[in-house]
């Protein structure tokens, strides 16, 4: 797949409604964003350290108006607008670093932009711990319409699907899962969006809680450097956190994240590779990209990693590897054939890992959970009942976990105290 636009983030929604006081009042007073300015017709507020995050504008039809993404560098946004010109949608340049077009199928007014400036004051959460805009889901009434627009045709990147129901989109090259969901509907509308926000509990934050508890230091990594941050601020106890963001299926972000630890915490004890997600679909659907992709999250995350600390805890004569596998891998759950190769893969290199080097005092060991309900559950649910139905059908107490955000942590690192856990 080529991709003729190269996106930085999902930027901004726009909303349409009836009662601007009353849109404003929900969002600053119950939802916690900043209003930055109002005037007769709109209200810019804000959840980050950009000028604005959510736009709400006076009219008569209530509903989703403009999606603004911001690009990589302003030669990126000329390069984008030649193209979106190029396949005939007729872009408008509104000023010197940002354009707008429409979906002809839709009438979505789309914006396009690069270097916006920084808001004058750090953004403060209040009510929700907020920390940016996660993504936007729209309701489409042609999904093949939709799908061709937005992958074919604007170069997003599919992260997952369940095919002709619902897609999860990334604005390639951004790497975090997916700022653009479509779900089938009766007509286009917007289904929801959401904001990212740090106060609830997921996978990597229950393990790194527990180690803390038990004495360690840590180091919580996540794909969104700030997202990283504000979780090991969350965790209180900032003598013993520290925070990375990369991509750690790249060996050099792996790397710089191991670096970071050393310095930070002078040895490495414990590493507990959580990094993955699911990219879940037929296998003949899946492309190349989605592919590499599922095997980047899920076993080059481990690998890379593990073969970065293992010199270290090899040279102390200790070390303790946690790999969050799955239990698709031994059941043959249904559209999971490509993410159980990079799963099978993690389990098959622990038994390699423990077993060469059980004589340097470093056990290697994997856990393998079932369905955990997150939000990304329960979208697919909602789309494809069916193939929810059937992962559940195979686990004897169903899905008992409570409702938790899906797990997009990466490996979490050292250890100052690992003796205070369990030797097996």
């Amino acid at each position: 797949m080529t991709h003729p636009i190269r996106y930085k983030r999902l930027g901004y929604a726009a909303l349409q409604g009836t009662n601007l006081t009353a849109s404003t009042h929900f969002y600053s007073e119950l939802m916690g964003l900043k209003v930055e300015r109002v005037d007769a017709a709109t209200a810019w507020l804000r959840c980050s350290d950009k000028p604005h995050d959510l736009i709400l504008e006076a009219g008569d039809t209530p509903g989703l108006s403009r999606i603004g993404f911001e690009l990589e560098s302003r030669a990126e946004l000329t390069k984008a607008f030649d193209h979106v010109e190029r396949i005939g949608l007729v872009p408008a340049w509104t000023g010197a670093a940002s354009f707008r077009f429409r979906n002809p199928d839709t009438g979505l007014e789309l914006e396009y932009y690069t270097d916006p400036p920084h808001a004058p004051t750090r953004f403060e959460p209040t009510v929700t711990q907020i920390v940016r805009l996660g993504h936007v889901v729209l309701n489409v009434a042609n999904y093949a319409d939709a799908h061709c627009f937005w992958v074919d045709r604007l170069g997003f990147e599919i992260s997952d699907h369940v095919p002709g129901k619902i897609a999860f989109l990334r604005c390639w090259p951004n790497p975090l899962h997916h700022s653009l969901a479509l779900l089938t509907g009766e007509r286009d509308s917007l289904n929801h969006f959401n904001f990212m926000v740090t106060d609830i509990d997921d996978i990597g934050r229950a393990i790194a809680a527990r180690l803390l508890a038990e004495g360690a230091a840590v180091m919580v990594c996540d794909l969104d450097p700030a997202l990283a941050a504000q979780a090991a601020a969350d965790l209180a106890e900032p003598e013993r956190t520290a925070s990375f963001g990369g991509n750690l299926a790249r060996v050099a972000e792996a790397r710089a994240m191991v670096e970071h630890a050393l310095e930070r915490f002078g040895r490495i004890d414990i590493l507990v590779n959580n990094a993955g997600g699911g990219i879940l679909r037929p296998f003949l659907d899946h492309t190349p990209q989605t592919l590499a992709e599922t095997i980047d999250r899920n076993l080059w995350t481990a690998i890379w990693c593990s073969w970065l600390v293992l010199p270290h805890m090899k040279a102390a004569g200790y070390g303790r590897i946690v790999n969050i596998g799955a239990d698709s891998v031994r059941n043959g759950l249904v559209d999971h054939a490509a993410y159980n190769a990079a799963k099978g893969g993690m389990h098959g290199m622990t038994t390699g890992l423990a077993r060469e080097f059980a004589r340097d005092g470093i056990t290697v060991n994997t856990v393998a959970p079932c369905a955990i309900r997150t939000p990304q559950f329960d979208e697919v649910e909602a789309a494809n009942p069916a193939l929810i139905a059937a992962a559940v059908a195979i686990i004897p107490m169903g899905v008992r976990a409570p409702r938790t955000k899906s797990p997009r942590w990466s490996p979490i690192s050292p250890a100052r105290t690992p003796r205070s856990l369990p030797d097996r």
